[in-house]
């Protein structure tokens, strides 16, 4: 899977697009490399594997911001 950042992630705002990839042997973690440049890379997890009830609340401006039209487009 595929997923672009258009605005970069923070600290790293120059590199945009990234790989996912679930790590052989774990699948609860996930890598996430740029495309751009294999040597930036993170290691993740959903947030609803540590708490089942995770929420988080986004203002209008926000929602609208990242053009949000569905709450199953931000999982």
């Amino acid at each position: 899977m595929e997923i672009l950042f258009e605005k970069g992630i923070p600290g790293f705002e120059s590199y945009n697009y990234f790989n996912v990839s679930a790590i052989e042997g774990n699948e609860r973690f996930y890598n996430i490399v740029s495309k751009e440049d294999s040597n930036i890379g993170f290691v993740s997890i959903s947030p609803f594997e540590i708490k089942t009830d995770y929420e988080i609340d986004l203002d209008d401006e926000f929602i609208k911001e990242l053009d949000i039209k569905d709450e199953k487009d931000v999982l």
